[in-house]
C-alpha cells in the first residue's frame, strides 16, 4: 500500500472508531438513567434507602451498553 492508502485507511478507522464511541456513549447514558429511574421507583414502592451507586450496580451498566453498542453494529437491519 502506498502512503495515501494507508492516510485513507487510518482516516476511516478514525471516523469508525468516533462513531462507535459516540454510540457507545449514547447507550451508556440510556441505561444509566433507565437504570436510575427503576431504582428510583424500587425506593419509593419499597420505602428504603435503596442506592444505585452504593451497591455496585453502575458497573452493569458498562457493560450493557456494550451490549447494545455491538448489537447496533452487528445487526444489519439496523
Amino acid at each position: 500500500m502506498n502512503v495515501m492508502g494507508v492516510e485513507k485507511l487510518l482516516c476511516c478507522a478514525r471516523l469508525g472508531v468516533a462513531s462507535f464511541i459516540k454510540t457507545y456513549l449514547a447507550a451508556l447514558l440510556v441505561v444509566t438513567v433507565k437504570g436510575e429511574m427503576f431504582v428510583l421507583s424500587l425506593r419509593i414502592w419499597s420505602k428504603e434507602p435503596l442506592t444505585f451507586w452504593g451497591n455496585g450496580l453502575w458497573q452493569v451498566n458498562f457493560i450493557l451498553a456494550l451490549f447494545f453498542t455491538l448489537f447496533y453494529y452487528v445487526n444489519p437491519n439496523t
